[in-house]
Order: C-alpha cells, then structure tokens, then sequence
C-alpha cells in the first residue's frame, strides 16, 4: 500500500479481545486510530452502524472472519474456544443445525 493512499480500515472488537497493531506500519501510513464505545453511543449512530455495516457485508467490502461454527449441542465447546482466545476468528453457535 502507498504510504500516501488514503485508504479506510475497520477494526471490530469483542470485549476482552486485545489488539495487536502494527505500529510502524500504521506510523509510516500516516493513519489516525479512532476508538468507539460503542455502548455510549447514542441509538441513531448505532443504527447507522448496523446499516453501514450491514451494507459492507453486502457488497463484500467487509468480511466477517468466522473460525468455527457449532451446532447448538456443541455450545460449551463454543464457549472454550472463545475463552481460550486462539480461535482466529468468530465462533458461530448455529441454533437450527
């Protein structure tokens, strides 16, 4: 990527998930880091959120990273796996498999 491209990420995280960013990276990008909680916004930026988000998904410009999905016998399992903090990705409990 060209250090003066002006190319928009996101970062989604879960609560007590602990990023790891590539500082020099981002430094020699000249990128601004923007931190939301997301429980203080107020609900119509939380509606635009979803909608924002909803959309990305749509049109393939975001990729939600699912690691595992497990039936709903499977839920403890699911749970492990989430404490555990090396699933790479979302763990998905599916309620009608």
């Amino acid at each position: 990527m060209h250090p003066r491209r002006r190319d928009h990420r996101h970062l989604l995280l879960h609560p007590g998930s602990e990023p790891k960013l590539p500082f020099f990276k981002m430094m020699y990008l000249d990128l601004t880091l923007r931190l939301v909680i997301v429980y203080a916004m107020p609900e119509p930026a939380k509606k635009r959120a979803i909608d924002d988000i909803t959309r990305f998904l749509a049109e393939e410009k975001l990729r939600h990273r699912v690691a595992h999905v497990l039936p709903l016998g499977e839920l403890a399992r699911a749970n492990e796996l989430i404490e555990q903090g090396h699933a790479g990705g979302c763990v998905v409990v599916d309620v009608e498999a």
